[in-house]
Parts: C-alpha cells; sequence; structure tokens
C-alpha cells in the first residue's frame, strides 16, 4: 500500500507551500483541483498550477503527478494537464462519476471516483484501471472520515475488479486502523492535512507508515 500526499490550496502561496512540504515525503503526490461548482469550495486556478509546474519541471522531476479534477469542466481543464506531458509526469486524472459521460471510454491516465453517497457500478468501474473511493465528502481537506464506505473496496475486488484502488479522504494514524481492519485493502491512500497541517510532516508520514508495517495483511 503506497501513501500519496495530496495537495489541496486556496491560494498560491499555500501550493507552494505544500508543494514544498510534499514532495520530499514521496516520489508521487496528487494535486486537488476545485472549481466551486461541483464541490463547494475553490482552489488555487489550473493555469498557476499548470505554469508553476512548467516553471519549477527539475523540483518535480523524479515525482509522478495525479491530478484530482473536482470540477464540472473537467474536460478543460484535463486539456491543460495533458499540455504539460512531456514536461511532467502524469500518473493519473482523477474524474468524478458526477460528471463522467455516460458512453464514454476512457484513456489510459483516466481513473474514476465515487462521492460517498454513490454506490459502485461495477459495468463503469470495471472500465478503468483504477478507482477511487471517496471517505469524506469531497472538496475540503480535514472532513469527517466516512468509514462505512471502506467495505466498497471489497465490493469491486469480489466483482474481479482487476485494476488499482485509491482511498481519499480523512485519513490519519487515528484511521488508518480501520482501514486496515477491512477484510480488502487499497492499493494506495491519499492523505492530505494530516501532513499539510503537520509541524513536522516527515514525522507524520512515518508514523503512517509504521502503522502499515505493523499491519499482518500487508506484504513485508
Amino acid at each position: 500500500m503506497m501513501i500519496v500526499p495530496a495537495v489541496l490550496a486556496t491560494t498560491e502561496q499555500q501550493f507552494r507551500e505544500q508543494c514544498n512540504i510534499l514532495l520530499p515525503l514521496s516520489p508521487r503526490i496528487q494535486i486537488d483541483i476545485a472549481d466551486g461548482l461541483l464541490v463547494p469550495n475553490t482552489t488555487v486556478s489550473t493555469d498557476y498550477i499548470v505554469k508553476y509546474l512548467k516553471n519549477n519541471k527539475t523540483l518535480f522531476q523524479n515525482h509522478t503527478i495525479d491530478f484530482h479534477l473536482m470540477v464540472q469542466d473537467w474536460e478543460s481543464v484535463q486539456k491543460k494537464i495533458i499540455a504539460i506531458r512531456d514536461l511532467v509526469t502524469i500518473g493519473l486524472i482523477l474524474i468524478h462519476k458526477l460528471v463522467w459521460p455516460v458512453d464514454e471510454e476512457p484513456k489510459s491516465y483516466q481513473c474514476i471516483v465515487y462521492n460517498p453517497s454513490e454506490n459502485i457500478d461495477f459495468m463503469l468501474a470495471k472500465k478503468f484501471h483504477t478507482v477511487q473511493i471517496m471517505t469524506i465528502i469531497p472538496g475540503e481537506q480535514g472532513g469527517t472520515f466516512l468509514p462505512d464506505n471502506l467495505p466498497k473496496i471489497a465490493q469491486l475486488k469480489k466483482k474481479g475488479f482487476q485494476g488499482k484502488i485509491l482511498l481519499d479522504g480523512g485519513i490519519n494514524s487515528k484511521t488508518l486502523p480501520t482501514v486496515l481492519s477491512q477484510q480488502c485493502l487499497p492499493d494506495m491512500i491519499a492523505v492530505g492535512s494530516y501532513l499539510t497541517t503537520a509541524h513536522d510532516p516527515k514525522t507524520r508520514f512515518a508514523r503512517l507508515e509504521k502503522i502499515m508495517q505493523q499491519n499482518p495483511l500487508l506484504p513485508r
């Protein structure tokens, strides 16, 4: 199981600060983009994020970047991200089921995101190589962890889903043991405010790794 630090910034300064905090922790990070329409809050603009990545490509050269699009017009945001694919390594572009076109066939970098209120649509999920399950109401880091969504991991696997499963929302040292107690485990967990609000993010990241290492279900 991989910990993926998540950037969710409302200002340009905050975005820069969070990148500086999270990049040393993991070779993979997630950048959240919110438009205030699909979710209540708004993050720093896509244009600024793209500009920052272009101007600081050496900072990100050893990292894979996932983009979580909490936006209605995901196609235009995705287009701006794909335009810099030769400068940074794009891992996933995460798009919410709520705005995914019913008949659309996903590209290799796209994955589907299920909100807490949504049941797993396996016929849709199996089109994707990665599925993200939200365990908070999306849009704001630090939301209440919603453990009732954890069984969705087992639902996917029992129906034969062969891809990766990413869990996002409310993960910290207190909620991670609940995740690890499940019959089926995610492949990745996105962690935001637990790291970005910490006085010592490195120590907190190490604490999560230690909790995972103590779990008998995870390979050594």
